[in-house]
Parts: structure tokens; sequence; C-alpha cells
């Protein structure tokens, strides 16, 4: 136990483990709000593409399957969602990585707990 630093020493553990909840929760709300705003830009592609109508007066894209295929590409050239889309993944990425750091120390200081008991 003498190589662990200050920080993770197992009288540290539960402080560092609420700090790094308490960030993960923190994450959780931005990624929360930015999933939302890539939902709003969804729906506005959405409600655009189910208004247009063609010379004729009918819908341009009649069936589902031309309305996804059209929502796809006016999604993949929006620069707002692209840009949304990859900082939510990135985050979803720490947010996993923060969830492994916990258990991890959650694990570690129920290890550490048992060796005291013996």
């Amino acid at each position: 136990m003498n190589n662990l630093s200050s920080e993770t020493r197992p009288e540290n553990l539960p402080k560092l483990i609420r700090d790094i909840q308490l960030q993960l929760l923190m994450l959780e709300n931005e990624t929360y709000e930015r999933y939302h705003e890539m939902q709003e830009l969804k729906g506005s592609h959405t409600v655009a593409i189910l208004g247009e109508i063609d010379e004729s007066g009918k819908r341009r894209f009649s069936n589902e399957a031309n309305r996804e295929l059209e929502l796809n590409r006016r999604l993949n050239e929006d620069a707002a969602y692209q840009t949304a889309k990859k900082w939510h993944s990135e985050k979803m990425q720490e947010k996993k990585k923060m969830e492994i750091e916990i258990e991890y120390l959650k694990n570690t200081f129920e290890w550490a707990l048992a060796q005291v008991r013996r």
C-alpha cells in the first residue's frame, strides 16, 4: 500500500469517488442537454421534409424510406448537428471512462477494507 499516491490512499478513496461521481453527474447533465439540441435539429429537418411539396402538389418524400434517407442526408450536411454529434460521442466515451474509474476505486476501497479487517 505504500506505493499508492496520497490521493488514492484508502482513507481518501470515498472522497475521490464522490468527487468523480459529481463530475459524472455534471457531465451527464451536459450530455443530456446536447442530446436534446440534436433532437431539436433532427425535428426541424423532419418537419421540413414532411412539409415539402413537389411541382404537382404531392409530397416530395412520400414514403418512410425516402424520408429517412433525406433526413440522414440533411443531418450529415448540417454542421451544427455534426458538431453536436461529435461532442456527444466524445462525452459518452468520457462518461464510460469515469464509470470504469469509479468502479475501480470502489473495488480498491473494498479490498483495502478487507485487508484492515483481517
